[in-house]
């Protein structure tokens, strides 16, 4: 899906799963209300791990947003949606009085992901993202 370089933010932290994927809900439309894989136990890939993709019907920009309790990772070929990412999710973290770590930068050789043929693919408008940080 993505093809290298992209853009990457990481939030770390004693989140669970139910509580990121209710962050990335709030963040982004069209987000199921409860997570594909709703495992919360730690397993060999590190418990149960979603993957949604998002493509921009404005601006054709992506996302990918890989997550699981304890991580999530968004990966865009837009450094401003990491950056609007980053700010909304400081702000729903610190509201809830979580600590996480948030890492962000640009990753190389990233391979591209799935084909499009077997992805979901769910569009989003980069307008509400920003409408998110004012409102």
């Amino acid at each position: 899906m993505l093809f290298s370089p992209c853009n990457v933010l990481k939030l770390t932290g004693p989140f669970s799963l139910g509580e990121v994927h209710s962050w990335i809900g709030h963040i982004l439309p069209n987000v199921p209300e409860q997570p594909a894989n709703v495992s919360d136990l730690p397993s060999s890939d590190g418990g149960g791990t979603n993957t949604l993709y998002f493509k921009s019907t404005f601006v054709a920009t992506e996302l990918e947003v890989v997550y699981r309790r304890g991580e999530a990772v968004f990966r865009s070929d837009n450094i401003s949606t990491i950056s609007v990412l980053k700010e909304v999710l400081s702000k729903e973290t610190s509201s809830k009085k979580v600590l996480v770590k948030i890492t962000h930068g640009e990753a190389v050789n990233i391979k591209p992901g799935v084909c499009v043929c077997t992805c979901m693919y769910v569009t989003y408008a980069c307008t509400y993202l920003l409408l998110l940080i004012d409102g």
